[in-house]
């Protein structure tokens, strides 16, 4: 068990208006996303849905974009996600003068 895990449970009796309750949260938060970033998604998708995800038969649309996010992996998206390569994209594919 780390510092975070130890400190984490600490959190409830502190005010969220606090910074250490606001240190601790964003830190446990990095951690989680670099380590168990499904747990934690789980974790918030419960929070935000009220109800469990199902990544392994996504049935409604929140649970197939939680779906997408974790295992969809497009070339092509990262490709026209960035303004600069994306201009280049569409030059390259129906021209310059537009």
């Amino acid at each position: 068990m780390n510092l975070l895990q130890a400190l984490y449970p600490l959190k409830v009796l502190m005010s969220k208006d606090s910074f250490l309750y606001k240190k601790i949260r964003t830190m446990y938060r990095k951690y989680m996303m670099n380590n168990n970033y499904l747990a934690l998604l789980n974790h918030d998708f419960r929070a935000g849905t009220g109800y469990n995800l199902n990544l392994e038969s996504p049935q409604t649309f929140n649970e197939k974009l939680q779906w997408l996010k974790c295992y969809y992996r497009d070339p092509l998206m990262a490709r026209c996600a960035d303004k600069v390569t994306a201009r280049t994209f569409v030059k390259e594919r129906i021209g310059g003068n537009i």
